[in-house]
């Protein structure tokens, strides 16, 4: 495949710097089109009455052939015009480099519901398969959301950076962990970014770069900021922080390092940030898929935090009643999720989790690391060992509450309530391209 690269610069947004595309006069990659394909008929497995139909495909296809205008890209680029987000020029050396190596790589995935794009987030193509003609593509698992519609046709599409559209059929799951991957058939091998080869050593306050593709115009958007090893307070427990601005349709793209290595995946929360997915946790879960390819997961459906993120309020009130002279060592419910063995106990907010199989719990950390644990022997081993938690009431003087952990499968969409609702966006199609869309959460 030949490539051929340009250079230029134009702060196009106040905030996000966006290359890929030659209207805005930014840095940006062009390739030999590849050679159309169909996809055989598929079902996705979330949606097993639902057929793909291939003439629905080569609609999709046809519409995205056209390549956007400078205006409908910059509409597109200030749709967020509230977030406070540096804009960076792509004309430094050593970035260049980064770009040329890791943007390949970087795809779009959208929702559609037969013709009408729903949602849509970014992925990352992380192995290609030569004997099948088949890339496995990394994303979030939000990109599953539930249509309120029963008769929702819904079909996973991939868009390339340079336009091109494939069709994507579902693989594997984890809800826990919000990750998806999908198996994309291309007559053309697509660029992998291998995540082995290329993690990063996570550094508290390290410079990071967020990176993510629009579906609408192919265009690869960035963001720079500091990565943080806190937990932005949603998702799972093994997600950190970072101060890199994020669009939604950023989610399921890498943040890096100015070297081009892989901290992890990033995940949109309520403010416009990217929270990453370490690498190495995202390693863990391929590496148990393709060993096991079905992993099971300890849940008493609680959320946690610890005592010194607690409010001061809240804080001087559970410190008097539990009778605690220090903020740390103690950890506490935030939030109990429906369904859950906990619901059915009575745990409630502020509860106090004193051990689990009589190991004192004394940080978020530690009772995550227990519950990853408990969740690879139990994968690998084929049981389930028990995992008990005592919990000491706030707030009421009744005894101490002992819950049983049910392991479920990473597929069970209970999981999923840790993470935000996904939002919606719905286009209405003219000949010049969809509108700005409005949003709404899937109930």
């Amino acid at each position: 495949m030949t490539e051929e690269t340009g250079s230029g610069g134009s702060d196009v947004s106040p905030g996000w710097s966006v290359m890929g595309h030659p209207h805005v006069g930014i840095s940006y990659t062009t390739v030999r089109k590849r050679p159309s394909y169909r996809p055989d008929v598929e079902l996705c497995l979330r949606f097993p009455q639902t057929q793909f139909d291939p003439t629905v495909f080569k609609e999709i296809q046809d519409f995205y052939s056209f390549k956007p205008s400078a205006s409908h890209i910059l509409n597109e680029i200030s749709s967020c015009p509230d977030l406070d987000i540096s804009t960076a020029s792509v004309n430094n050396e050593d970035l260049g480099v980064v770009y040329s190596e890791i943007a390949p790589s970087v795809v779009s995935v959208c929702a559609f519901d037969g013709v009408e794009r729903k949602w849509h987030c970014s992925g990352l193509v992380i192995h290609w398969s030569l004997t099948d003609n088949e890339a496995t593509i990394l994303t979030s698992a939000k990109v599953l959301f539930k249509p309120k519609d029963p008769e929702f046709k819904f079909h996973l599409i991939i868009r390339m950076g340079d336009g091109t559209v494939l069709f994507g059929k579902e693989d594997q799951v984890d809800f826990y962990h919000n990750l998806l991957t999908l198996k994309v058939k291309s007559k053309v091998e697509l660029e992998v970014l291998d995540l082995r080869s290329r993690q990063a050593q996570i550094v508290h306050g390290m410079e990071v770069i967020s990176l993510g593709r629009s579906f609408y115009s192919s265009c690869l958007y960035d963001s720079f900021g500091n990565l943080y090893e806190e937990h932005p307070n949603f998702g799972c427990d093994e997600l950190l922080k970072s101060s890199c601005g994020i669009r939604e349709i950023c989610e399921g793209g890498p943040l890096v390092t100015r070297d081009g290595y892989v901290v992890g995946i990033n995940f949109f929360g309520d403010h416009p940030c990217a929270h990453p997915l370490p690498t190495p946790i995202i390693l863990s879960c391929l590496e148990m898929w393709k060993s096991f390819r079905m992993i099971v997961r300890p849940w008493f459906g609680i959320r946690l935090i610890d005592m010194n993120q607690l409010s001061k309020e809240v804080s001087n009130h559970v410190r008097k009643f539990f009778n605690i002279s220090t903020l740390k060592s103690h950890v506490f419910v935030k939030e109990v999720f429906m369904g859950s063995v906990a619901r059915k106990s009575n745990v409630r907010r502020y509860d106090s989790v004193a051990t689990v199989n009589g190991i004192r719990i004394e940080s978020y950390k530690q009772y995550s690391q227990l519950l990853s644990e408990a969740s690879r022997a139990a994968t690998s081993c084929d049981s389930s060992q028990r995992l008990v938690a005592v919990i000491n009431p706030f707030d009421c003087r009744t005894e101490d509450i002992s819950i049983e952990a049910e392991y479920v499968s990473v597929d069970d969409g209970r999981l999923y309530d840790c993470w935000p609702a996904a939002k919606v966006e719905e286009w209405k199609i003219y000949k010049s391209g969809p509108t700005n869309p409005t949003s709404y959460y899937i109930a």
